[in-house]
């Protein structure tokens, strides 16, 4: 891996190769590969950080504002501090990399749990499916504790807050599921319902 005259996808696939068989041996490398800039050193960075179990803080700090945006959904993805989780609540809406919105909403609600909910409102509404769907498993994967926040949401939010919502409720079992079927009976605008039926699996039953 070291080797530079080695195209980066194959140092890439060698790396991987050697840390899945020898993590601690390699450690060395994996850091020397991490302070150099290009292809491998997000890749080096992730597999530190799965060797440590984390990233130094003030390496995430310094990452997340990296133009790199393979770094920032690195960096996004350890943030702990809560300087770190203030930086990564704001790319939550900002950040143009779909990947780093993601990231930065499953740290967000690792840490800080349901009361993470504003921080990521913006994922809701995000135009990148993938981000949709990181905000809806990882808020809907708290359990009933948010259902009642999600209720509000799909019901005074937008469309497209009420499409995430759905899709968070309906991984709530069976809670969730339960809300959902009230939704489709009873939300008060006509695409909602149908945005609630869609969801857990009764679009056809209600579109005839």
């Amino acid at each position: 891996a070291m080797d530079r005259s080695r195209p980066d996808r194959v140092r890439k696939r060698i790396l991987s190769a050697t840390v899945r068989a020898n993590w601690t041996e390699l450690r060395p490398a994996l850091a020397a590969l991490s302070r150099e800039a290009g292809f491998l050193r997000a890749h080096a960075l992730d597999m530190l950080a799965r060797l440590d179990g984390k990233l130094s803080q003030e390496l995430v700090a310094t990452l997340l504002t990296d133009a790199d945006a393979r770094l920032r959904t690195i960096a996004s993805r350890h943030a702990s501090s809560d300087e770190n989780l203030a930086m990564a609540a704001s790319l939550v809406a900002t950040d143009p990399a779909a990947s780093v919105r993601s990231a930065a909403v499953i740290a967000l609600v690792e840490y800080h749990g349901i009361e993470a909910f504003e921080e990521i409102r913006p994922a809701f509404s995000d135009t990148d499916a993938d981000v949709n769907v990181a905000v809806a498993t990882a808020i809907g994967g708290l359990g009933p504790v948010v259902i009642e926040s999600l209720l509000h949401l799909f019901e005074a939010g937008t469309f497209a807050e009420a499409r995430t919502a759905a899709l968070a409720l309906a991984q709530i079992d069976p809670a969730g599921q339960a809300a959902l079927v009230r939704l489709a009976d009873g939300a008060d605008d006509e695409r909602k319902r149908r945005l609630a039926s869609f969801a857990m699996g009764r679009f056809e039953a209600h579109s005839h």
